[in-house]
C-alpha cells in the first residue's frame, strides 16, 4: 500500500484479485478499482503525484496508472517477475526487483526509461537504501538471505541469512522516500 502526499487517499494491490483498489480515507470508502495484471505487488507514487505505478509480478512488466483518471496509462518491461518499486532517494531514479529474473532495475522515472540493472539472486523481494554506505539491502526471498549491494561497484558486500522467505526490510536512517 501506499498513501497519497495529501494522506487522503490509500492505494492498496491486492495480488488474489489482480487489482489495485483506492480507498478515501475520511470517510474510509473504496472510490476505485481497478484491474492491472496478474499478481499486482508493490506500489509506488511518482514524485509529482500523477501516476502511480504497480510492479505486475505474474508477468514482467510496471503498470502505469494516471491517478486522475484511475485508469492504465503505460507498462514498462522492467523483467519477470517484477515486484517491487523503491525510489533512489534522489528524485529521479527507482529500483524494480524482477524476482523471477533476479535482477533490480534501475529506472529514470521521468523518462520511464531502464537506466541500469544489478543481479542479485535467490528471487530478490523488497529493498532498503542506506545512501551513507552507498549500499541496497535486498531481501533474497528464496535463497533466506539479505543481500547487501554497492550501488558504485554492483557488486555484492555481503549475504546474510535471515532465515525462511524474508520479506520487507526496513532500516532507519534510510534514503528519502522520494
Amino acid at each position: 500500500m501506499i498513501f497519497s502526499a495529501d494522506s487522503k487517499t490509500v492505494y492498496i494491490t491486492l495480488q488474489g484479485a489482480n487489482k489495485i483498489i483506492a480507498i478515501n480515507l475520511a470517510d474510509q470508502t473504496l472510490t476505485a478499482t481497478l484491474d492491472v495484471g496478474r499478481e499486482p505487488a508493490g506500489i509506488w507514487i511518482t514524485p509529482d503525484q500523477k501516476e502511480i505505478w504497480v510492479g505486475i509480478m505474474g508477468s514482467d512488466y510496471i503498470a502505469m496508472i494516471d491517478r486522475a483518471t484511475f485508469k492504465q496509462t503505460g507498462k514498462l518491461v522492467t523483467g519477470k517477475g517484477s515486484h517491487n518499486i523503491f525510489p533512489r532517494g534522489d528524485g529521479k531514479q527507482i529500483f524494480v526487483s524482477n524476482r523471477v529474473d533476479n535482477t533490480i532495475s534501475v529506472v529514470d522515472w521521468q523518462l520511464k526509461k531502464i537506466v541500469d540493472s544489478y543481479t542479485v539472486p535467490g528471487g530478490p523481494d523488497c529493498l532498503e537504501i542506506i545512501p551513507s554506505a552507498n549500499e541496497m539491502w535486498v531481501t533474497s526471498r528464496w535463497a533466506q538471505k539479505v543481500t547487501v549491494v554497492d550501488l558504485t561497484t554492483k557488486k555484492i558486500k555481503a549475504s546474510i541469512p535471515v532465515g525462511r522467505s524474508p520479506h520487507g526490510i526496513y532500516y532507519h536512517q534510510h534514503a528519502p522516500r522520494q
